[in-house]
């Protein structure tokens, strides 16, 4: 692949925008800083991103005016915590 197909896409400047973001998460955080949300890109399996496509899907068919958000990022981040309670003891 040529440098000019590379900087057309942006690939290279993605590539060196993420590294920026995984070097500056990986340093400690002061406890007494707030906490921030922090984005991480997570490449699933296509069946596995497939099922939880549908089941958000199905949740948002569900959802009651008012209730809570329901995005595949709210139903990961509810699992990791399950997951998180049951196994850290």
């Amino acid at each position: 692949m040529s440098d000019e197909k590379v900087s057309k896409f942006g690939v290279l400047k993605g590539l060196q925008q993420s590294s920026k973001t995984v070097n500056s998460q990986t340093q400690p955080v002061p406890e007494e800083l707030p906490l921030q949300e922090v984005r991480f890109t997570n490449y699933l399996d296509a069946e596995v991103s497939r099922r939880l496509q549908i089941h958000v899907a199905q949740l948002k068919s569900r959802k009651v005016p008012g209730g809570e958000r329901v995005s595949i990022k709210s139903v990961l981040h509810q699992a990791l915590v399950e997951y998180l309670e049951r196994h850290d003891g």
